[in-house]
């Protein structure tokens, strides 16, 4: 359903969906135009259930409980939900759209390039982050009880980082409230293993201090550039959350300073009564370190460093919605946001002259379409009836029959006459019809992997392929793909391609520092020994007094 809905261009309800963001497993986030009188437009991000999922009643109420929870969060470093809705039997959410990307792909391109994200740009993108969701924990109702929110979620692909230099916390979808619509079944654990705090994995009473927890193990992870819990499977992440043992930060990154491992290890407890009370405190912290330190970043700055990790994908990506918009504007502009009855009657007056305007090429060509059919089946009549008299004629007046066999081949030499098209002024053609669909046109993309000991896992369109050489043929387009490549001792990786030519790019995989990500040993080579045959030893005379004395003893 909503996959139609973009790949013909048209509107969601008051929305032109222009381009697909992400996918995750409860949802779609789509780049959407809002349209309005006098050429007003808005980018947003619209936030659609998948269509398998928008009949179960679990994931309608998460999805509730964001545009809830959310909507009650008024801060700078939180993004903005526009509006929750419903259209064509599916629940929408419309977000504010941050043009940047999330913090793990930060890392990645971090590491990719190393010197070019300092310690103290990720300082700043923490101490903003935990400004924002103090705004969240703060949140009250209409009766002034706070409401206890819990994001619960807290980790680098729900912290975005704008080009511009903003940072804004999202996805509240599995955030605890008060009064949240609904409830997590005893012994389900929900979000991600290595971000979660140790009474959380524990299933304890949680509070404001667990999403400490958890933005302290990003911040860990920002400024030493190694992952701090993660394991090789999920039950042993668990494990090494659950007995919480940090190593200080100065080992992997002596240039940190001496307050910030303070920081980060208090912010880190194992026990919530030692940790931070508030996230207003750990960002408070983190700012007068920056100050006192002489490394404070401002907005500029940031989007500086920014701009030097992804300058390509930002280009790109501006390309793309520029297309796009362009392509969109050529679709009829009927709806311009007035499906409310709240809206002025003018508006209505000039919605409904557009909707005429829009029915009178329909009805026109359906009139020139009778005239053209009764035009032609005329005179298909016309020539079938005189060809029969023709023959009736021959028949009657055959002399003989070589005359007849002459007639014959006369009757096969002639042409029925072409129909004379009648040629309609311009205003009166038809509209064009659709285009016809492009031709499959094949493209291989192929990835390769280095170094070869590696063991890789090729992640492409929510499929995982094992191998350090990837190849796959996909239809020509002009979307970008992403490929994720992971494997154990090292840190992965993500590459854009666009498949409109066949495309090879090389992937070199960074070492973690772990033992899996070291080459193998060379086994140490056999040289068979040779037989040599040993010398006969010849003796040499002595002298005569050593044998003298041999003698007399």
């Amino acid at each position: 359903m909503v996959q139609s809905v973009v790949r013909q261009g048209r509107r969601f309800g008051r929305y032109q969906l222009l381009l697909e963001m992400a996918r995750g497993g409860m949802a779609a986030l789509y780049l959407a135009r809002l349209s309005g009188p006098e050429r007003f437009e808005k980018l947003l991000v619209v936030k659609l259930i998948h269509e398998h999922l928008a009949t179960e009643e679990e994931f309608i109420q998460m999805f509730l409980d964001e545009a809830r929870i959310t909507a009650m969060v008024q801060h700078p470093n939180v993004a903005t939900v526009h509006e929750m809705g419903m259209e064509e039997e599916t629940y929408y959410l419309a977000i504010e759209y941050i043009h940047g990307q999330n913090l793990r792909d930060v890392l990645r391109a971090a590491v990719r390039t190393p010197d070019v994200l300092h310690w103290s740009h990720a300082v700043q993108i923490i101490s903003d982050a935990a400004a924002g969701l103090h705004a969240a924990h703060e949140v009250t109702n209409s009766d002034g009880s706070p409401l206890g929110i819990v994001h619960r979620d807290v980790s680098p692909a729900n912290i975005l980082v704008s080009y511009g230099g903003d940072v804004k916390v999202i996805d509240f979808g599995i955030a605890f409230a008060a009064e949240r619509l609904t409830q997590t079944r005893t012994g389900m654990v929900k979000g991600k293993a290595a971000y979660m705090s140790p009474e959380h994995v524990c299933g304890d009473p949680m509070d404001r201090r667990s999403d400490i927890f958890s933005l302290g193990t990003v911040l860990y992870e920002s400024v030493t550039m190694r992952r701090l819990f993660r394991a090789d499977n999920e039950a042993a992440t668990l494990l090494r959350v659950r007995d919480c043992v940090v190593p200080p930060p100065r080992q992997s990154n002596p240039d940190l300073p001496v307050e910030l491992e303070r920081i980060l290890l208090k912010a880190l407890a194992a026990k919530p009564e030692d940790r931070y009370d508030t996230a207003g405190d750990f960002s408070d912290d983190l700012a007068q370190l920056l100050m006192k330190s002489n490394n404070f970043v401002n907005r500029k700055e940031l989007g500086v460093t920014m701009d030097r990790l992804f300058h390509d994908r930002r280009v790109m990506r501006e390309q793309q919605i520029k297309i796009a918009q362009e392509e969109e504007t050529s679709y009829p502009q009927a709806a311009l946001g007035v499906h409310s009855d709240t809206h002025a009657s003018s508006t209505l007056a000039q919605v409904s002259e557009l909707q005429r305007k829009a029915i009178r090429p329909s009805m026109l060509s359906m009139i020139v379409g009778a005239v053209v059919v009764l035009t032609v089946t005329s005179l298909l009549l016309y020539l079938i009836g005189r060809d029969r008299w023709f023959n009736d004629e021959n028949v009657k007046n055959k002399p003989t029959a070589a005359a007849n066999l002459a007639n014959k081949g006369n009757m096969s030499r002639m042409k029925a006459p072409r129909p004379v098209a009648t040629m309609l002024p311009m205003s009166q053609m038809p509209p064009r019809g659709p285009a016809d669909p492009p031709k499959y046109v094949p493209v291989t993309i192929e990835v390769l992997i280095q170094p070869n000991y590696a063991h890789a896992a090729v992640m492409f369109r929510g499929k995982s392929y094992k191998g350090n050489t990837f190849r796959v043929v996909v239809p020509k387009s002009a979307t970008e793909e992403l490929i994720e490549v992971q494997a154990k001792g090292f840190h992965a990786e993500s590459v854009f391609i666009t498949a409109n030519k066949d495309v090879t790019e090389k992937v070199k995989l960074v070492s973690d520092g772990s033992a899996a990500g070291r080459p193998p040993k060379q086994p140490m080579r056999y040289r068979p020994m040779r037989y040599r045959p040993m010398r006969p030893r010849t003796m040499r005379p002595r002298p005569m007094d050593v044998l003298d004395n041999i003698m007399d003893i």
